[in-house]
């Protein structure tokens, strides 16, 4: 049964829905022939994650997560759905709607939940033995130790967006400075800014600003904002200009990059890293754009909060059925 429209609002808000528009944090360095970022799906709101073959769903519009096993069989894993899915050491972290979006640990094994935190978070990063996230209540950044918890320790003291954990380092939208990019070790310490450019009032929107592949992409507001490349490993590099369009939540899929339209009802574009190829593959609102082994997955509140998915290169596109089953929607 779908939630209420209202209930699904407050839900959504509960777990920190940016007001402007109602992110497994290993980067991506290392693995160049990957369909997928894990990290940057988080940053775009987490709807979907993996572990090996298996496949987890946050349904938001039927309020459930589904697990969808290597020979495709599905089966609802929890009957509640969540933002920010990530799967480390046997367990799924994610925040939580039932839970008015803390962060909940479940035990794969066991299907044991534990709540970690006593108020709302978002942008769920599993790093090498640590959790790091935002707290929507003063949006600075946190981690804790993973899966046990405890205590949160606050590493980065700024009003924060779009949590990113790459190289060992954290990225983030410094929202105290104007929504400049900034970086700094994982103790919050050495902080220093990234490049020039700034997201303005949209840095705490999902997936404004992504990590991966040696370069940060972000919606530029001191151009309209429109899309913007930086390379990371490059001497005395600028941001370089990628799209004539303006952007709002950005993802990334090997050397493309998925992006949808600020100002046409979120339509969905894919377009080469360079700038080249931009094209359309969906003209449905899209939220939450994430990508997962070939396909594109994506919230429509157009269409009561249903999830969809469209091949990276367009096709047909597939809803997500109450069974947790994808059909065809020609």
């Amino acid at each position: 049964m779908r939630l209420k429209k209202a209930s699904l609002r407050a839900a959504l808000a509960a777990a920190s829905l940016s007001a402007a528009i109602a992110a497994l944090a290993v980067g991506c360095a290392a693995k160049e022939g990957q369909s997928h970022c894990p990290m940057v799906n988080i940053v775009n709101g987490g709807i979907v994650a993996a572990d090996g073959d298996d496949l987890y769903i946050s349904a938001i519009g039927y309020g459930k997560v589904f697990k969808v096993g290597a020979d495709g069989e599905v089966r609802t894993l929890l009957d509640e759905a969540g933002l920010y899915l990530s799967v480390d050491g046997g367990f799924l972290y994610m925040s939580g709607f039932g839970v008015g979006g803390a962060l909940l640990a479940v035990d794969l094994s066991t299907l044991e939940k534990h709540i970690l935190t006593d108020h709302p978070v978002e942008q769920v990063h599993a790093y090498e033995g640590h959790l790091y996230y935002i707290g929507t209540a003063d949006r600075c950044i946190y981690r804790m130790r993973a899966p046990s918890g405890g205590p949160g320790e606050k590493v980065v003291d700024q009003a924060s967006g779009n949590l990113n954990v790459y190289g060992g380092r954290l990225y983030y939208v410094n929202l105290d400075e104007g929504g400049r990019i900034y970086t700094s070790r994982l103790d919050g310490k050495g902080r220093g800014r990234v490049c020039d450019g700034s997201l303005s009032i949209y840095g705490a929107d999902p997936g404004t600003m992504v990590v991966a592949y040696g370069s940060v992409y972000f919606r530029n507001g001191d151009d309209g904002g429109r899309l913007y490349s930086f390379d990371l490993e490059a001497d005395k590099a600028a941001p370089v200009r990628v799209t004539e369009t303006p952007v709002l939540s950005i993802n990334v899929a090997g050397r493309q990059l998925l992006y949808s339209t600020f100002l046409r009802r979120y339509d969905l574009h894919v377009v080469n890293a360079d700038g080249s190829r931009d094209r359309a593959i969906s003209k449905d609102e899209s939220w939450y754009v994430n990508v997962m082994g070939g396909y594109v997955y994506y919230i429509s509140p157009a269409f009561d909060y249903s999830m969809f998915k469209i091949g990276i290169e367009g096709g047909d596109t597939y809803i997500l059925r109450s069974d947790g089953v994808f059909e065809g929607t020609a």
